[in-house]
């Protein structure tokens, strides 16, 4: 059986090693075409979703935010400065948080989740100042993802949104069309954004998720034997995901500095200033969701 599997990252991504991880498991059962970056033939990263639903391609990784007009209640995962950890996402995606989304996609969308994987604390890089306040923020031209609550936060922190899908943000890098981002540190790395940018502020306003999934009606073709083999595979590869995530993280802090970025560890006082100007978010999503009121 030929399996197809894409993402939307270069070879030095976290993701796209994952990847090479689960296929490597799974190479005796199976035979693999792997597009590792869809980007480069044109497509949006925001197309995987679709492209495994209609079982064109049958596995895919992608930031949770981009499911958010399929599945609202995701959004809890995209509320800013309100996990005071990486941890604290984990014991809410361990708790219920799993179960909710595995079956709003199995309902749904036709996908099955075979896992959450770390997409990282993310950060705001310039190419002026660092991030103290709302003064630092006004008249920079920030790319955000294309979630309409991304817009809204960040305009609503001083910055002008610039939404756009990975493929055009990295032409807009390239362009030199914007002034700011906000990203982990893994793409700040692998996307150069180091290059243009050199003001890093070490933020940590949200702590993102990828959801790792494979077609339903697909999966439910195979043999249970072969199922079987790409559950255990999907649980060992998001434990891989997990350490190499975090070794990135480690590594890249000394990687950026020697190319010549300055980095500015948000303090606590600046983390509340920012904190009080979201509060709104956080008070319109729980109304909206009450049901999503069991992690606090």
């Amino acid at each position: 059986k030929v399996i197809k599997v894409a993402g939307y990252q270069g070879k030095g991504s976290v993701h796209t090693r994952s990847i090479d991880f689960f296929i490597n498991k799974l190479s005796k059962i199976f035979n693999f075409e792997y597009e590792k970056d869809i980007t480069l033939s044109g497509k949006k990263a925001s197309s995987l979703i679709e492209l495994t639903k209609d079982n064109d391609i049958q596995i895919s990784y992608l930031w949770s935010s981009y499911y958010e007009k399929l599945i609202p209640e995701i959004q809890l995962l995209d509320l800013p400065f309100y996990f005071e950890n990486k941890n604290d996402v984990k014991a809410l995606i361990d708790n219920k948080f799993y179960n909710f989304v595995s079956t709003k996609l199995d309902n749904n969308l036709n996908l099955k989740l075979l896992g959450f994987w770390d997409n990282g604390a993310r950060h705001i890089s310039t190419n002026r100042s660092f991030i103290h306040d709302k003064n630092s923020c006004s008249d920079l031209k920030i790319r955000t993802t294309p979630s309409e609550l991304h817009i809204n936060i960040f305009n609503k922190l001083g910055f002008d949104s610039c939404p756009l899908d990975v493929r055009d943000f990295k032409k807009a890098l390239t362009h030199g069309e914007i002034d700011a981002q906000e990203n982990p540190l893994t793409n700040f790395w692998n996307f150069g954004v180091y290059n243009s940018q050199k003001y890093l502020t070490l933020s940590s306003h949200l702590f993102g998720f990828c959801l790792f999934v494979v077609n339903q009606s697909f999966f439910n073709k195979l043999k249970n034997e072969e199922q079987e083999l790409i559950l255990e595979a999907a649980r060992q590869t998001t434990n891989y995901q997990f350490n190499l995530a975090e070794e990135d993280d480690n590594k890249l802090i000394d990687m950026i500095k020697k190319e010549k970025v300055n980095i500015h560890e948000m303090t606590f006082t600046e983390k509340n200033y920012f904190s009080e100007k979201v509060q709104e978010f956080h008070h319109d999503f729980f109304i909206k969701f009450p049901n999503m009121k069991f992690y606090k």
